[in-house]
């Protein structure tokens, strides 16, 4: 059920890219997954010391992909390890999940500790970690009833928050998405404003 798990870096010459993918695609990366790397880091994230993110993969692909990533930060004199071509006072990575199903509130829960945990070694030399969370989390879904895999859909979606925050403009904006129109949204933390789009989204049955 989920497709790759990621290690996102943030270099200072070349911006956000990706350093780590398990399984490995050999390099053979497709033309919307270069969007991942700024999706992962998005700008200002250097702001908070972690924060996360919900998008999904253009579609050009095939098959719909489904991405949460949970970005931290860390002082470099914090660190067991420095690599070479560190040269800023703090070190930005990401952990990203690619699923196959919106499996949002499922996956946050997952990316907390193991996010937590990679940054906790303070070496990202070590990835044992990113490997053991895919394998925990395929073996988890796999073992889920069709009907239990359905309901975690909609695990850690938040509708109250969504009606608390919107108020009245949430009608609003429910009608613009039955009419199918673009919709521009803005706010300083990335969590929530991915959690209310796909709370609001979830609203349309199929939508996702």
């Amino acid at each position: 059920m989920v497709e790759h798990i990621l290690l996102v870096d943030f270099h200072h010459k070349y911006g956000p890219r990706i350093e780590y993918i398990y399984p490995s695609l050999n390099n053979n990366l497709s033309q919307s997954w270069e969007e991942i790397p700024f999706i992962c880091l998005p700008d200002g994230s250097h702001k908070v010391s972690e924060g996360f993110v919900y998008f999904r993969l253009s579609d050009r692909e095939p098959t719909t992909i489904y991405g949460v990533a949970s970005f931290r930060q860390i002082d470099v004199k914090d660190l067991l390890y420095i690599p070479e071509d560190v040269t800023r006072n703090y070190v930005q990575k990401s952990v990203c999940l690619l699923s196959k199903k919106p499996l949002y509130g499922y996956l946050t829960e997952k990316l907390k500790t193991v996010s937590f945990a990679l940054f906790q070694q303070k070496d990202f030399s070590s990835i044992g970690l990113l490997k053991d969370c895919y394998k925990e989390i395929n073996s988890e879904v796999i073992s889920d009833s069709l009907e239990c895999l359905e309901s975690r859909v909609y695990e850690g979606l938040s509708f109250r928050h969504l009606v608390k925050t919107l108020k009245d403009k949430l009608l609003v904006l429910f009608k613009l998405l039955l009419l199918q129109k673009r919709i521009f949204c803005t706010s300083s933390s990335t969590r929530d404003l991915s959690l209310s789009i796909v709370s609001l989204v979830s609203l349309l049955p199929g939508t996702f």
